[in-house]
Formats: C-alpha cells, structure tokens, sequence
C-alpha cells in the first residue's frame, strides 16, 4: 500500500495593508505536484463584517473559504480566519477560540504558526506580509527551530514594514521575497524537499560530507541526531537548487569554502533573555539557597555550555547580581559561557542586543544593566555586568570541561545530540560539579541516557549532583586528531593491503598495548594522549594547562621528574618504581616507564610517559589487610627504604649535573672576565648612542602601538569582510533567483561597448532565445526597426553618460517599456548599463482604451456642465424675477389690510380676518426677500479681505439688542480671531444664527460664541476641507430648545421647519443662507444638538487664501 503524502501547510500572517500583498500572492497560485494549503491569518477589526474571502475568491484560482472549528485541512485550499477569533492547529484540524474584550492582533499570526510549527514540524512553511508589530516573528522562529520554511515579503514593497522587517531582524527567515513570486519558491521548495527526503538517508556522499566538515571545523556532527543535521543540511542544499547529496559533495569538493556556510547553517543559535521565564524562577530560588552556602571571598564558578550570543549567561549575571545585591564585590563572580560558533561568541563578547531582544526584559533590568546606543538604538551590557562573563569557543563533545563549578547551565542542546552523546556529556557536567552542584537544563530535555548521576529538585529541570557509585573514564577528542568517522571495513583491507609484514607487525605490539600513555617534549608538555587517564592526571582550576608534572598525581610528580631527566641524559628508556596512591577511596599501584623517541621530531626532543597499572593478586590485597602491627611497619619501611633510594639517586644525578653546570659557569666566568674589559671599553660609545636609542625607542613604542591598534582593526575589518562575503553569496543567489523569475520582461548588463553581458528573464522565453545566443552582440542592433534602433541607442548611450532613463519601445508585435541605470563598479572601471524591460502590451491596449473612454466621458461632462450652467443661471433670473415681481403686489396687499383696519370699527368681526391676512402677507415678504438673499450669494463678486471676527459679532449684537432685552438674553465672545470674507455675508451668517438662538428658546438664552485654530492634518474625518490649508474654527452654542440627533445634516435644507409656524415663525430659510454663505467662503458648518438641551454649531472658515 502506497503512503500517503504528507500535506504542507503555508501559514500567512498580515496586518495593515496585508490586503494587496495577499491579493498579489494568491493571485499567483495555480496547481501544483503535492498536497499543500494556505492558512491566511489577517488582522481584522471584531466589529467588523469581513469580506475578505470574497475579495481572495476572486483574485485566486484555488477555492478560498472561511475556516469553521474543528475543519478538515484538504489540499489546494486557501483558509481565512474570521475576525475576533484565535485559530491553532491539532491532529490535522483547525480549532477557533474567542477571544476576550479588547484584545489586540486578532486573530495572532504567532499563536498559529507555533501551533503549526507542533504539528507539521518540517512540512510548515511560515510567510510573514505587511504589517503593523512584530506579530509572525516568534511563529517564524518555532518554525525554523523545527526545520521548516519561513519567507517574508521584502520590505521595499510592503506597505506597511514592521511585521516583515521584525521577522527578517530575528535572523530567522529563509528567504525575502515580493509577493508575486512566494509561490514560485515554495514549490521550488516543496518539490525539492521531496526529493531530498525521498533519497536514501545515509548514502556514502553524505558520509564523507560529514568527515570534510569535521576536519574543517573540528567538530563531530556524527554524534548528532541525524535526523536534525539532515534537515539544516537539505536546507542548505535547497537553496543551492541542487539535486542530490552526491551533487553537494561535489560542489564542496570543488569549493571547500562551502563547509563554512555549510557549518553555521547546521548551527541553530536560538535564544533569548530569560528564555521560560518560570524555569529561571525556579532556578532563583535553588541559587539562593546555593549562595547562603557561600562565604566572602569564595568563588562561584558557572559554566553556561552552547551559549549562542550570550543571553544566557547574562541572564545568570543578572540573577546573581540581584541576589548578592551590593555585597557581589566580595566574592569571585566567573560565568564561563562557551560555543563552537565564533560568530556568535563575538556578538556575545560585544554585548550589543536590538530592542526587540529586549522587549521581553523587566524595565527595571533595562536600566539597571544596559546603556542604550544613541547611533543605532540598540542596549550594550554594562560593564559592571560584562566583566562577569568570559566567553570561549569550546566543543563539549571534544574538549576538556571547566571544572569544580556551582552551576552548569545547558539548555536546549540536548535536542540536538543522540542518546548516546547526550550520556557522554552528562558524565562530564557530573566530573565538572562540585558536591551538591546544580544542572540547568532545557524544556524539553531530560536527564534519562545517565539518571544515576543527577537527583531531580523541581519540575522546571533544575537539577542536582549525585553521588555516582561507578567512576566514568572521560576521552577528550582534543588530544586525538581523528575527528570525523572511522574507516569502513572496506577502507582498512585496502590500507592493510598497502602494508608490509613489519608494518602490520608494528600495529599488532602497537594495539596489544593495554597502558595508557602520553607523549611529551623536553619541558614536559603534552603533545597528545592515549587511553583514559583519569586516575593519574588532574585538570587544575583557571586556564587550562598542559604540563605533565602539574597534571599528574602529588605521589607521581617526583617520579616523573627523576625518570624524565635520567631520559634526557641517557636516551635510554627509565623505568620507576612501584607508586601506590589512595583515590575514590581504593588503592591503586601504577608503575611509570618513560621512552626517548628514537627518532628527532624538529628541534624538540619527545618521550612517551607510559602508565602501567599494576593489579595485585587478592592473596596480596589480603595480606595489606590482615598484616600485623610489627609486618606492617616492616613493610612501610621497606616501601620508605626504597622512595629513600629513589630519592638518594635522583639527588645524586642533580648533583652530578649541578658539578658539570659549575664547571661549565667558572669557564664561562673567565670568557666573561675577559669580555669584560671589552664591554668597558666600549661602554662610553653605547653611552654616547643611549640618548639615540631612548628616542627611537619612544618612536617604536609610539610605532608598535599604532601597529598593535592597527592589526585589532584589520582583525575586526577581516571578520566584516567574512561576514559581508557570505552577505554578497546570499544575496547573490538572491538576485539570480528574482533576475530569473521576471515574468513578461527580462533583466541584462550592457558593457561599455553596449554589448550584452548579462541577460535573464522568462520574457526571453517568447522569442526562444537565451544568454548565451545574445552574448557580445550590441542589443538595439537586434530590433528589426530601424526607429527603433536609433531611440534604443540614444538611450544606452545616455545611460553610459550618467543618466537613468525610462521609456517605452517596441520589438516584433509587442510593446515594453524600458529602465535603465549607469552601473559604475568603481571609479576606475568603466560605466556599464543595468537594464530592466517588462511587456506592457496588454497594459498599454487598456491604457488607450481608457484615455479614449475618458476623452468621450470628457466631452459628454463639459456639454452637460454647460446645460447645467444656462438652467442654473435661468433659475437665478427667475428667482430674482419672480421674488421681484412678487413684491409690488405683496405692498399692496399689505397698504390696503392697512387701510381696511383703519376704517373697519374695533369690535368688527373681519377685523380677525385682516389681521390673519396681514401676517401671512409678512411671512410672504419675509420669504421673498429671504429667496432673494439667496439666490444672491452666488453673485457677489466682492473681494475677500481681512475680517475679524469680534467686531462683526459686535455688530450683531448692536442690532439684536432690543431683541436680547426682550429676552433678557446673554451673549458672550471674545478673541474670535480673523477670517477672509466678505463683511455682509459674514454678518448674515452670524445674524441668523444668534436669531436662531433667541428664537428657539423658553427660558433666559445663554449663546457662547468661541473659536480655535487648527491645522490640515487635525481635520475631522469624513470632511471635504483642504488639508493643506489652516482654519478657524468658531462654535456657536445656546441653551434653548436643541433639536432631535437624526436631523442633524436635514436641517440646514431651504424650507425645512423642525416646528409649527405658529409656535416659531420663520421661514426655513435662515440655515439653508448659512450653510450657502460657509460654502462660498471654502469651509464648511455642522450642527449638533439634543432636545431640551440647546444646539451646538460649528463653522470651519479657512484663514489663508
């Protein structure tokens, strides 16, 4: 039964404007060879209805649909997250939770894709867009952790940059990308990634990509779990777009420089400050008890293994700092942090964090233990703190450990070691701890391969030194150079073939050989070691040391100097006598044999030192035991006796060589009596040029500090030019990659001859043509047109000069349009031309339709404005006509009422009728003249000028005074400021407004009038004003009777009455006039109101012209 394929799973997080960068990225897909869905969590308002599904539904080819809990993921789906809900992924489904009141980022993009991250492990793909935040970053790190695929798009077209720019800051993202072609590399990725895990696990390439690395690097990755190096490197070899391990070999072997890349891409430096904040809470409080213990002066040594960029150890600096507070100065504070990554050690030596390494710190932390860089607003550790920590490259797996330490820190590397390695590094934290020391270890790591030398102390993986009841031997590869793995049984039948019968003689003695031994040279330096010598060498507290006689055992150290210098003299091999020494509380004899190198190695003499453990028979171990008091004293004397012998021979040699030494120096002190005299004789010349050398030494010491100074900074510029040429390789490959995908254009160099240097592009694919047809040829001569040609040369020409250019040109049947940059390598090469083309065929066919579609729409709008112009200007006439011709009569009718009153006697019945007549003859009038003021405003061809505001309020009110008496009303302004307008209809304005107030009111008015000035930028929303001019903004606010929130916008419509004209006269035109007169003035009036609570109005006049 075939099995089934493993489905990838792309998670997309966006923010503000994440809109068109998924439009632009799902417009793109189309199918593909493997199962894979896309899970869009987009940042959407909770009150808000969204439409996001239908908008992707029409921009991409694959169903799009609306993710509903407990859903079933199928393959070639987009999901979108709805608002207000968070989404996580489990057992192949995804779950939707609420989320609680006010809650920011929602749906979070972090929150999924680490769930994502759990379950698909290297089948995740993370794709972070434009945004606002940092919200993605830690999603994309779970991801990368787990050996899966992260991109975000490049934030030169995000509109939006602070969602990508953190992810790409984390150092935790694959590849930058625009939009437009994600789809592209997930499928190159996809795709390959099927390959590479479809390929045999462990094919023989693999295996000797492995042993190149070890030799390079020094480190051992055999010992790794397979399965994890396995995917950094199918990372790698991905992105190199290489087929097979076989094709990577090669590559490495043809450029060794690859097994550096090669070398940090399997690295995985993760970490942060306080990283599981409980965890270190736990470990506070056993720190604590463990410094209680502690006395001034002690020492508290702490070793913090695979430590990245240093978080860690600071992070213990921190705690111990706080928990020893102002008493730390008395004791002897040394945090070990090491790592095979120099890299990162140099990062963690410089202590320069970002702000988003930060963010997670308590403030108080923040200012206690870092100054922040003014230049690049970053957080360097303060020295206080720094002085601390040393940081060290060291392999834990090779090298000899730190030892009689406190606290032994090393989280998350577990993960990445196999179980037998991980039993390997626990016997060494176990020789490296004190009594009772403590192990610090990660979240997901255990102490299981080695559980009888460590006791558990609490859940969060603190743990304790136990007393282990078998003593481990420990090998440390440092001394071995057989790195990598060992050879094949194929590879020692051919090396024995190759041997002769006393070579292979010279291996069996050499193999039969069960001592351990070292080699050493005259100073009793170590070269290298053989076998487990842990019961005869000591490594001492501080800087490693390598001399024998300061390893060895005390009861050795005489024995060993003896026999070493009866080597040097003779030559001869010295073997010593039987030493017995106590140590984990057994007897053990030892018997040292020291053998000269026949054969000189350079200038230095070498010896190997064996150790030749002696087993005593049980009857002999009984006898020790069950001796008497006077055999046992024999016996001591006998052993003392023999040391005295030992001791008599080894003074004797030494006085032997002191005699030959002292006849060496009395010769020695007659030459030197006699070039005594001559140093005398010529001591007045070195006299004379002292003052000479005093001062060239002073120049060379001003010299040799420039120098020292001098190579610190090439050492620094070294490591920037590393760094910058694996930026230049990746960005390279980058550059190829995007040169490559172009759709429907092409990108090329010209050289300074104008010929074609460089030429990629899928647009090439249309004409069948490719670099290597077009290569050296001029490419304007290449267009059939001869136009054509001549504009294509000016324009490369240009370019050489020093001038971009864009233009538009045409090859065949088809339009592109052209972008041309000077490419100048330096100032002493010479100016080639970069160049981009896209086919704008389509686009320009549309453009045109456009233009012509816009030119009729054009015309049809101008002959429509006309008309509209003629019946406005009709409509004014016969406003001003009408309103006229209404007014004689409505005189009339108003002098004959007059009239009629006068004669009709007081108590006449038709004395209610004239009345009656009278004021709707008034009403008429006022209407009249309120529609001729109106229709007006529109032609006062009166220039603005400068207004203050004050003194137009001033005289509203000298001409409503009687009116405010009546009402016993108050009006109160001051400090109006200025406007530009024309007086009259500024006072109209006013005038029906204060009218307004007094009108509608039943109580003593009170009418406020004040203002205040504001810029474009502070306008309201949803406001047609000029944000690039100021305005003044007045408010008119009175108590009276206010009108109902809905009629807000209605009310400033002609003839439109809120109330019976019988309970409030009026015309309905007062508003309508203010609004008309604001609108002429370029501003803008609104109105705010609530019943029984007075009306608000604010007017917007500009201040500018």
């Amino acid at each position: 039964m075939q099995k089934q394929e493993e489905t990838y799973v792309m998670g997309v997080g966006a923010s503000a404007g994440g809109l068109n960068a998924l439009s632009r990225l799902l417009a793109s897909f189309n199918g593909t060879t493997h199962s894979f869905c896309v899970i869009v969590v987009q940042h959407l308002s909770p009150d808000y209805k969204s439409e996001l599904t239908s908008i992707l539904s029409r921009r991409c080819k694959w169903p799009v649909e609306e993710i509903e809990n407990g859903c079933s993921i199928q393959p070639h789906r987009v999901y979108v997250t709805p608002p207000n809900r968070s989404i996580e992924m489990k057992d192949g489904k995804l779950f939707l939770k609420e989320l609680p009141p006010n809650y920011k980022n929602a749906p979070s993009a972090d929150q999924f894709l680490i769930s994502l991250a759990k379950e698909k492990q290297q089948y995740a793909i993370g794709a972070i867009l434009s945004g606002f935040g940092h919200d993605g970053t830690e999603g994309v790190r779970a991801i990368k952790e787990v050996g899966g695929f992260t991109i975000a798009q490049s934030p030169v077209t995000a509109e939006y940059q602070d969602m990508p720019q953190s992810a790409i800051d984390s150092g935790m993202v694959d590849m930058v990308l625009d939009p437009a072609v994600m789809f592209d590399e997930v499928t190159h990725y996809i795709n390959n990634h099927r390959v590479l895990q479809s390929s045999t696990p462990r094919e023989r390439s693999l295996d000797a990509i492995f042993e190149l690395l070890a030799k390079r690097s020094g480190t051992d990755f055999s010992k790794y779990k397979s399965s994890t190096v396995m995917r950094r490197m199918d990372k790698r070899i991905e992105a190199l777009r290489l087929p097979s391990h076989t094709e990577y070999y090669k590559m490495i072997r043809q450029n060794p420089k690859e097994l550096d890349v090669l070398f940090e891409t399997v690295l995985i430096g993760i970490t942060e400050f306080f990283r599981n904040r409980e965890h270190f809470d736990a470990l506070r409080k056993e720190l604590k008890l463990l410094l209680e213990e502690k006395r001034p002066g002690d020492s508290i040594r702490i070793w913090s293994v695979g430590c990245a960029t240093g978080e860690e150890p600071y992070t213990i600096a921190m705690l111990i700092s706080e928990l020893l507070g102002e008493n730390i100065a008395n004791y002897q504070i040394q945090i070990f942090g090491s790592d095979i990554d120099e890299r990162a050690l140099n990062k963690a030596r410089r202590g320069t964090y970002s702000a988003k390494s930060v963010e997670k710190l308590p403030e108080l932390y923040i200012n206690k233990y870092f100054d922040k860089t003014e230049e690049d607003q970053k957080y360097q550790i303060r020295k206080t703190l720094k002085k601390n920590v040393l940081f060290s490259k060291h392999d834990i797996t090779n090298d000899p450990p730190f030892v009689k330490l406190d606290l032994i820190t090393c989280r998350n590397l577990f993960i990445y070691f196999n179980n037998s390695l991980q039993k390997d590094t626990l016997r060494v934290f176990h020789y490296s701890l004190k009594e009772n020391g403590l192990l610090f270890m990660g979240k997901s790591e255990s102490i299981t391969p080695a559980s009888d030398l460590f006791v558990k102390v609490n859940e969060f993986k603190v743990f304790r030194k136990a007393d282990a009841a078998k003593v481990y031997n420990l090998k440390f590869s440092r001394y071995n150079t057989n790195f990598g793995h060992s050879k094949t049984q194929d590879d020692k039948k051919t090396a024995v073939r190759n041997m002769s019968i006393l070579d292979i003689a010279k291996e069996t003695l050499y193999h039969a050989n069960e001592n351990p031994f070292v080699i050493i040279n005259d100073e009793a330096e170590i070269k290298e070691v053989q076998g487990s010598l842990r019961l005869y060498l000591e490594i001492g507290q501080g800087a490693m040391n390598h001399n024998l006689l300061k390893m060895s055992n005390k009861e050795m150290s005489l024995e060993i100097r003896g026999l070493l210098a009866q080597a040097r003299n003779s030559g001869k091999i010295q073997v010593g006598n039987v030493i017995k020494f106590s140590l984990f509380d057994q007897l053990h004899f030892v018997r040292i044999k020291i053998l000269p190198f026949i054969y000189p190695m350079g200038e230095e003499n070498h010896y190997l030192v064996f150790f030749e453990r002696i087993e005593p028979d049980g009857s002999y171990l009984r006898l020790t035991e069950e001796v008497s008091t006077d055999d046992f004293t024999d016996h001591r004397i006998l052993e003392l006796e023999q040391e005295l012998n030992f001791a008599r021979e080894y003074m004797q040699m030494f006085t032997e060589e002191l005699e030959t030494n002292n006849e060496e120096l009395q010769s020695l002190n007659e030459e030197l009596q006699s070039a005594n005299e001559e140093l005398k004789s010529s001591n007045e010349e070195l006299e004379t040029s002292n003052e000479e050398l005093q001062s060239a030494n002073e120049e060379l010491s001003t010299a040799n500090n420039e120098l020292r100074l001098s190579n610190e900074m090439i050492i620094e510029r070294e490591e920037d030019l590393k760094m910058a040429n694996r930026e230049i390789i990746r960005n390279e490959t980058l550059y190829r990659t995007i040169s490559e995908n172009i759709p429907n254009g092409t990108v090329g160099i010209l050289n300074e001859f104008l010929e074609v240097e460089y030429l990629a592009g899928q647009g090439m694919a249309r004409y069948n043509i490719d670099l290597q047809s077009v290569k050296g040829k001029k490419l304007h001569e290449l267009n059939p047109s001869e136009t054509e040609r001549s504009k294509l040369h000016k324009i490369f020409s240009d370019t050489q000069a020093g001038q971009s250019c864009k233009a538009e040109f045409s090859y065949m049947d088809r339009i592109y349009s052209l972008h041309t940059i000077p490419l100048k390598l330096d100032e002493h090469s010479p100016t080639k031309v970069l160049y981009l083309t896209q086919d704008i065929t389509e686009q320009k066919e549309f453009t045109n339709m456009l233009e012509r579609e816009v030119s009729h729409r054009t015309e049809q709008l101008e002959a429509t404005n006309t008309k509209l112009a003629e019946v406005n200007l009709n409509l004014q006439q016969y406003a001003y006509v009408a309103s006229h011709d209404l007014q004689e009569p409505l005189r009339k009718i108003q002098m004959f009422i007059a009239l009629m009153h006068k004669s009709l006697p007081e108590n006449d019945k038709s004395l209610v009728y004239s009345d009656k007549v009278s004021r709707a003859a008034a009403r008429m009038a006022a209407l009249v003249n309120g529609i001729l003021e109106y229709s007006r405003i529109n032609e006062d061809e009166r220039e603005f000028e400068v207004l203050r505001l004050d003194e137009i309020l001033d005289h509203v009110a000298e001409d409503c005074d009687l009116l405010m008496q009546e009402k016993n009303a108050r009006l109160s302004y001051q400090d109006l400021g200025e406007v530009r307008g024309i007086e009259i209809q500024m006072y109209q304005l006013f005038l029906n407004l204060v009218k307004n107030a007094l009108k509608f009111n039943e109580h003593q008015p009170v009418i406020q009038v004040s203002s205040h000035q504001v810029q474009g930028d502070l306008l309201p929303e949803n406001s047609d004003l000029d944000p690039g001019r100021n305005y003044n903004v007045i408010t008119v606010q009175d108590n009276g009777i206010g009108f109902k929130p809905e009629y807000a916008d209605n009310i400033f419509e002609m003839f439109k009455r809120l109330h019976s004209k019988d309970k409030y006269a009026g015309t309905g035109l007062g508003l309508a006039l203010c609004r008309k007169i604001v609108e002429v003035h370029k501003g803008q009036i609104r109105a705010a109101g609530e019943e029984g609570k007075g009306a608000k109005f604010t007017i917007y006049l500009p201040m500018d012209k």
